[in-house]
């Protein structure tokens, strides 16, 4: 009995060193798991180093492991790759206060909540700010509240919980006077908690056994009148956020930015600019948007007016959205403004050359900011500026055409402006006609080319060439040819001799008279290789007496005869391609063997798109999408031979083809598109509850609007219909309401004056939005 006993308790004790080799062997399997992620998250970050997913991961592992020194190390480096948001911030200085002991240590936390606020505006950050404050480090506790206060005071739902904070402090240790100062200054403020804020006055004022003061109360009712004016573009704010519908938040943010601008200019040198605290406080919110960086700079250069506070809006902009041409713009003249040294706009222009931008556009505003910049500078003397101005103006031509060599137009454009800087600036004039000369090789017989080059000239040349360019122009110039000879009329009018003004008359009545043979001949039957010649052309060779015979004469008219006949048959089969496109796009059967990709790269080619997708089966055809100049749009269509091979092609979606994360979907047939979206857009129940009025006063806003009607019920929604192009309201607008209900109220004020305009209001037949 007790040697079975003790056999049963030796299997017991093998089994329990068993299973503790087991856990310890799984214990270091994780281990070494956890150590080989690390160094793949690591390897991950040397490659890209703003790989967000790689940061997130890494932290979690040191938070778990107890590595603190790479803990912080890591986070220092996301810091400097990403504005980190509210939340990641809070977490880093929760981890932090639980690791601090000592004052040096505990002043360091403050340093972190100092960071933490330049990325982003958050209640929650400033609350927390303030308790650790008020707790570890009073004596700083009076300069920290009132940074708070003038952060965080205007915001009519969240500023409660920093007074709560505040308040709480200088009950427990101010005078009572200073606590009496900060229940003032909180009573200022527009905010939907006044009312409560009142009770906590008196609740304070019976522990010390003190009347209220009575000069209060009007304070209290005036900033309840302030709030009621923001209360319906609060909530319609607030409204868009909850369901994650940004364009429309966005839509009623600048709304309400707009109402307060109106209400500091009303209110003059007393009034408080509520707008800047607007746009810090729904800065995380719309941090994507590149409207919403752009509009905050352009009121700090209109309102605040303070250099220090455009660099800072700018570079945070840059932080948050590196995609937009305007943010760079506002960038480069941010440094300006603020007086940074020339060479601080060089890595402003080269990030956005390196970077891919919205649109080509973009990077032609960018490089035409910088030259402008360099000019100005160079303008007021400014050390460098010359030498700088000068490299400048010798690559940035060729950087534009680094990013598309066949956007003729844009390219243009910046040359014409390095022309002109290359005069007023450098005085390299020779270089300017040499820049001329090269464009005109490729456009001599525009008109528009020669007019810019003329009248560069004139403006920057003292009209030193101007005669020679209007002689070598009317000899080539076959577009515009009317316009060209007016203007080299009136030119010789004002400043030219007699002999001038009459080879100018002489050649212009040479041209008229050219003209109306033409005209007669046109009027005649066709008659085989009879085909005008270029009309200056011929002017030319009369004046010049350099006429050619008539057998070379007509194997040039024979040659510009059949280009003509190329170029009919190409735009014959540009409409046929248009027309077989179109039913293409109507065929349900083609489409389903056809995929759409999106955010191809600008230089792809119809071959390229061939062979990446060639491996999935036969295609039968690629097109490539293209503006009106024939540009690429950055997607394609590619139809496959059988829908199956277009179904396994959707797995390319997200990967990576000629430096751009493609967008691969099947293509959707017209008739379904057009059935989803009546669908997708019509909402019965949004339509019920919307009014359409029309007779609205001149220059009524949204939210005037919306307070007039507001006495029906509470108002979801409203727009007034503007033009597209003046953006002034058209006298009607749409309005909707929380409720079908309030229709039938609202519908009672048709037939109203509203100031003098009579309004009339029926049921819509469409939503708001």
């Amino acid at each position: 009995m007790d040697n079975n006993r003790s056999t049963e308790q030796e299997k017991i004790c093998a089994n329990s060193e068993s299973d503790a080799d087991s856990s310890d062997s799984e214990q270091e399997g994780m281990e070494e798991e956890m150590k080989e992620n690390i160094e793949k998250w690591k390897e991950a970050l040397k490659t890209n180093p703003k790989d967000l997913e790689a940061y997130n991961n890494l932290i979690e592992a040191y938070r778990a492991s107890g590595e603190v020194e790479e803990l912080r190390s890591t986070r220092l480096q996301m810091k400097k790759a990403f504005p980190l948001s509210p939340a990641t911030w809070n977490e880093w200085i929760e981890d932090e206060k639980a690791l601090a002991s000592s004052p040096e240590e505990k002043e360091s936390i403050c340093h972190l909540y100092t960071a933490s606020l330049k990325d982003y505006f958050s209640v929650d950050l400033w609350t927390n700010y303030l308790s650790f404050v008020a707790m570890f480090l009073p004596d700083q506790m009076k300069s920290v509240s009132e940074d708070g206060i003038k952060a965080c005071a205007t915001d009519c739902a969240e500023s409660i919980r920093v007074w709560a904070v505040i308040l709480d402090w200088s009950m427990k240790s101010q005078s009572q006077d200073e606590t009496e100062s900060y229940f003032k200054r909180m009573f200022s403020y527009p905010s939907q908690f006044l009312d409560e804020a009142y009770k906590q006055y008196e609740q304070w004022h019976e522990q010390i056994q003190t009347p209220c003061d009575p000069a209060l109360i009007p304070i209290i009712d005036a900033s309840k009148e302030e709030y009621k004016k923001r209360d319906i573009l609060e909530s319609e704010l607030e409204a868009s956020l909850e369901v994650d519908h940004i364009t429309t938040a966005f839509r009623h943010f600048s709304e309400y930015v707009d109402f307060e601008v109106n209400e500091f200019k009303r209110a003059k040198e007393n009034g408080t600019n509520r707008a800047v605290s607007l746009f810090e406080r729904f800065s995380f919110e719309f941090r994507t948007l590149a409207d919403f960086w752009h509009n905050y700079f352009l009121h700090v250069l209109d309102y605040v007016k303070v250099p220090a506070v455009a660099l800072s809006v700018s570079n945070r902009a840059l932080r948050n959205v590196n995609y937009a041409g305007p943010l760079y713009c506002d960038r480069i003249a941010a440094l300006e403004l603020g007086g940074k040294p020339i060479e601080t706009v060089a890595p402003v222009y080269e990030a956005a050359y390196q970077t891919v931008l919205s649109s080509y556009y973009d990077y032609l505003q960018v490089f035409l900011a910088a030259l402008a910049s360099y000019r100005r500078r160079a303008e007021n003397k400014e050390k460098s500026a010359i030498p700088i101005l000068d490299e400048y103006c010798s690559h940035c031509v060729d950087w534009l055409r680094n990013i598309n060599r066949e956007w003729y137009d844009g390219i243009y454009v910046l040359q014409k402006a390095v022309i002109v800087v290359l005069v007023t600036q450098l005085n390299k004039e020779e270089l300017a006609r040499r820049m001329w000369e090269g464009i005109l090789k490729f456009e001599k017989h525009n008109y528009s080319f020669w007019h810019d080059y003329i009248q560069f000239d004139r403006l920057y040349c003292q009209s030193r060439e101007t005669r020679t360019l209007f002689r070598r122009a009317a000899g080539v110039v076959k577009e515009g040819v009317e316009y060209l000879m007016a203007e080299w009329e009136e030119f010789e009018r004002d400043s030219g001799s007699l002999e001038t003004v009459m080879e100018c008359e002489r050649r212009l009545r040479h041209l008229r008279q050219t003209q109306q043979a033409q005209s007669a001949q046109s009027a005649q039957p066709a008659q085989p290789a009879q085909v005008a010649g270029n009309d200056m052309e011929s002017v030319a060779r009369s004046e010049d007496g350099s006429g050619t015979g008539n057998g070379r004469k007509r194997s040039e008219e024979t040659g510009k005869q059949m280009e003509g006949n190329e170029k009919r048959a190409k735009v014959e089969s540009s409409t046929e391609r248009k027309r077989r496109m179109k039913e293409k796009k109507e065929n349900p059967e083609v489409q389903k063997r056809t995929v759409f990709l999106n955010n191809i790269s600008f230089n792809a080619t119809e071959e390229q798109i061939r062979e990446y997708f060639g491996k999935f089966g036969t295609i039968t055809e690629v097109t490539i999408v293209c503006n009106n100049h024939g540009k690429p749009r950055g997607f394609a269509y590619v139809e496959f031979s059988k829908e199956e091979e277009a179904k396994a092609s959707v797995e390319e979606d997200g990967r990576v083809f000629l430096g751009r994360k493609l967008e691969v979907k099947l293509s959707v047939p017209q008739e379904e598109r057009k059935v989803e979206k009546k669908e997708s857009n019509v909402n019965h129940e949004d339509i019920a509850a919307t009014i359409y009025v029309s007779g609205l006063p001149m220059g009524v806003s949204e939210y005037e609007f919306s307070v007039f009607f507001s006495k029906c019920g509470k108002v979801k929604a409203s727009r007034v219909i503007r033009d597209k192009v003046t953006k002034i309201g058209k006298g009607t607008g749409l309005l909707q309401f929380e409720s079908p209900e309030c229709v039938q109220e609202a519908l009672k004020m048709d037939g109203e004056a509203w100031r003098d305009s009579k309004i009339h209001v029926v049921k819509s037949k469409f939503a708001v939005h």
